[in-house]
């Protein structure tokens, strides 16, 4: 987990909560102890010098399976970062405000999956359903 506002500590504790070991990181202090606090032991500042090595001590030096990027950030280098935690043959996702930049390269050595999150479910960005208020249909929409 890479940033742990509001949607970050949401998805880390649902996440702790089915099980999965979650690893996070955030620049604020206080919501790394908020998410320590909910029960997510594996929580540090992202800027730690030390943060290479928790990870690769969690994961015994196979890396994250996957990586949900829910931070805010204006630098490119930020997913190629991420995706250098990655092991091979997983996923990142983003659900942040991220520059969308990073090496090709990269992503052929890991052989990852990048999932971009759309904001609002279904509907958003259909002109249909947002200016003409067209429903989708029941069966598909509830």
């Amino acid at each position: 987990m890479v940033g742990l506002g509001l949607f970050g500590q949401l998805i880390a504790q649902f996440s702790h909560q089915a099980n999965y070991r979650v690893f996070a990181t955030d620049m604020n202090p206080a919501r790394i102890a908020a998410v320590q606090a909910s029960g997510v032991d594996a929580a540090y500042l992202a800027n730690d010098e030390a943060l290479d090595d928790y990870a690769e001590r969690f994961t015994a030096g196979f890396g994250l399976d996957s990586i949900a990027l829910v931070a805010h950030s204006s630098s490119p280098r930020i997913i190629a970062a991420t995706m250098e935690k990655l092991a091979f043959r997983s996923t990142c996702a983003v659900v942040g405000n991220v520059p969308i930049e990073f090496p090709r390269e990269l992503f052929f050595q890991k052989e990852a999956d990048f999932v971009i999150a759309r904001a609002a479910g279904p509907g958003r960005y259909d002109r249909q359903y947002e200016d003409q208020g067209i429903d989708y249909p029941y069966a598909y929409v509830r």
